[in-house]
């Protein structure tokens, strides 16, 4: 990668960590903070398309990454305060990782931020069980535990920007 890569992908990556510790705190992030991550992006990639890959290659794999997550925005219900479970900030990421690191390492990233979800929830179901099996509690309330669990929501924008910058780090070693 040139210098100018390296500059790209330090921007990318600091905002990306930005919102991953905002999603983690809190389980929501700016709009504004994933719709200027999306426009750099865009902006970013459509002047290296003259040197790298072609406008419409760029432009192609923003719009795939954007309608694939908004479709599963759309399909993937409501948490109980009312807000959908994913949220457009994470629908907005995408079409930032697709954007950078098109339609291949998009596809990529989201394979393990999906894997770092599953792993991260599988560790909420199994902390919840020990902390039931530590106290003694009737077997309805012990249920009602690892549901919780099973629900709790993940901070996908940080299992994402997991993902993009590991297959943009492993990008760069090859």
């Amino acid at each position: 990668m040139s210098a100018g890569d390296w500059l790209i992908f330090a921007g990318f990556a600091c905002l990306s960590i930005v919102m991953a510790v905002q999603d983690i705190r809190t389980l929501k992030v700016s709009r504004a903070l994933s719709l200027l991550l999306l426009g750099l992006e865009l902006i970013a990639s459509l002047f290296d398309a003259a040197g790298n890959r072609a406008v419409i290659e760029v432009l192609v794999s923003t719009t795939i990454a954007l309608l694939i997550f908004m479709l599963v925005r759309l399909v993937s219900g409501k948490l109980e305060d009312g807000r959908r479970k994913l949220g457009l900030a994470d629908v907005f990421y995408s079409g930032s990782m697709g954007a950078y690191l098109g339609f291949v390492g998009w596809l990529e990233g989201c394979v393990l931020a999906c894997v770092l979800a599953l792993i991260v929830s599988a560790v909420n179901v199994v902390r919840a069980q020990n902390e039931s099996l530590d106290r003694e509690r009737p077997e309805f309330e012990e249920t009602f535990v690892r549901h919780q669990a099973r629900n709790k929501p993940v901070p996908f924008v940080a299992c994402l920007a997991a993902g993009a910058i590991a297959i943009k780090l492993i990008e760069a070693i090859r």
